[in-house]
């Protein structure tokens, strides 16, 4: 039976793993082949420099934005009161996250949803024992007519 393409080169890649001479090759092929496609600033026209200035700036500012909103976000989490036992509920990486205004928008509702069932459960408690403290004050009242 013939081998599928991905399984010859898993066998080629295989082989060449063997014999350090060939790795070494291939590192110094790769490194070439980056460094050719990388143009090192000193080899840039004024204009290519004022240029690619520009885009690290932008992606500067907008890696520095997220970073912000991403320190707002976990300054704002409460701690969290245990520990997980299982490793698939550990807090994911701050990275990993989505930082979506969308997302944002779903976890603070969720939220707001929370905070009114709550606040639903302490109103019931709080009606319970009005009803308690009536039923006291008219036993009393009874008695002391």
């Amino acid at each position: 039976m013939a081998l599928s393409a991905a399984e010859r080169q898993r066998r080629c890649r295989e082989k060449r793993k063997q014999d350090h001479e060939k790795v070494a090759e291939v590192k110094r092929k790769d490194l070439e082949r980056y460094q050719a496609r990388k143009k090192l600033v000193r080899d840039m026209t004024t204009r290519e420099h004022r240029q690619m200035k520009r885009k690290w700036q932008v992606r500067n500012k907008k890696r520095r934005e997220e970073q912000k909103v991403l320190q707002k976000v976990l300054m704002n989490t409460p701690p969290s009161t245990r520990v997980p036992s299982s490793p698939s509920l550990l807090p994911l990486n701050p990275r990993s996250r989505s930082l979506t205004p969308t997302s944002f928008a779903a976890r603070a509702r969720g939220r707001e949803k929370v905070g009114r069932t709550g606040n639903f459960r302490q109103n019931m408690k709080l009606q319970n024992q009005v009803k308690e403290l009536q039923k006291k004050i008219r036993k009393y009242k009874k008695t002391s007519t």
